[in-house]
């Protein structure tokens, strides 16, 4: 059966999963005739390199004379934040994680933003100013600004986190769109919720100071008490916090699990829909393809019952 789901999601990163035609013969369109892909659309004025994102729309390509046609409809759309302890990392190197999103007919916006050692909290700010971007420019590439989706691995967990929560929480930041974008669910691969907790774990565990990124991307022990306050996801949990799935292995030493399981429990506290998959000894990120197909399924059981449900892909005429 988990063979049988693995091929399956196989299929789908190549095929749009469709229903048959009337004469029983499977119809399967190549995704790759129905996404446009738009590279570094820069959303800040700061560090262009930096802040700028990728679209991933979905339509289809119609040749001459217009190439490709966007799809009329607004689609459910997720916004996705690389890792790299927020000091290294690209958008690029996520291409294939947001594939489950755009087989399921949705779009996907794939965010750059500043990083780089005392450069806290630029990563924040990024996060939000792109979310107020995507709020911008929602009806020209048909965001549906009802069905939104907040993304990230690692560093950018911290951010799907943060930037959800603080966009639940009015007048938070001057990037603030929370009265325009319904963030729906934040998915959070393993990501910080205590910045002062990680800088202690590291401390603990007497790693060689170049590991402590918490540290290094603040600059300073003040600074990281005050950074910590302002932008650790734990301290903005509110009843009105969107709703939030995290992935995390249990024997994770770049983020300890235990980041994860503090973050649940003041979910559960303030009444906010959430699960945690506990995935048993696995590192940071090091997960077999059959947890990672069946985590993918919860994620999109989870979503629907946000009101966030895949979209019918386009079928051949």
């Amino acid at each position: 059966m988990k063979r049988s789901a693995l091929v399956l999601l196989i299929c789908c990163v190549f095929y749009a999963c469709n229903p048959s035609k009337p004469d029983g013969k499977p119809i399967k369109p190549l995704l790759a005739s129905r996404i446009s892909i738009q590279r570094n659309i820069v959303y800040g004025s700061d560090d262009i390199s930096k802040q700028a994102l990728d679209l991933y729309l979905q339509g289809r390509h119609t040749g001459e004379p217009n190439w490709f046609v966007l799809v009329e409809e607004s689609r459910p759309t997720v916004i996705h934040f690389h890792g790299g302890a927020w000091l290294d990392g690209d958008k690029t190197q996520e291409d294939m994680r947001i594939l489950p999103y755009l087989d399921r007919g949705w779009h996907v916006v794939n965010v750059n933003y500043r990083l780089g050692e005392n450069t806290a909290p630029k990563a924040v700010d990024d996060a939000m100013c792109a979310l107020l971007w995507v709020s911008k420019n929602a009806e020209n590439y048909r965001f549906d600004t009802d069905k939104i989706v907040l993304t990230g691995f690692s560093a950018g967990g911290h951010l799907a986190l943060i930037s959800g929560l603080l966009n639940s929480k009015s007048k938070s930041h001057d990037c603030f769109v929370g009265d325009s974008l319904n963030i729906r669910a934040v998915v959070n691969w393993f990501g910080i919720s205590d910045i002062a907790a990680l800088d202690t774990y590291f401390q603990f565990k007497l790693f060689p100071p170049k590991f402590n990124y918490p540290r290094r991307w603040i600059g300073n022990e003040r600074g990281l008490q005050s950074i910590s306050k302002l932008y650790s996801p734990i301290n903005h949990i509110t009843p009105d916090s969107p709703s939030i799935f995290t992935i995390h292995g249990t024997n994770d030493l770049v983020v300890p699990f235990n980041q994860s399981v503090a973050l649940h429990k003041a979910l559960d506290k303030a009444g906010v829909r959430n699960r945690l998959i506990s995935l048993e000894d696995r590192n940071h990120g090091g997960f077999s393809d059959e947890e990672g197909v069946y985590v993918f399924d919860q994620v999109f059981i989870f979503l629907a019952d946000q009101g966030v449900r895949e979209f019918t892909p386009f079928l051949f005429p």
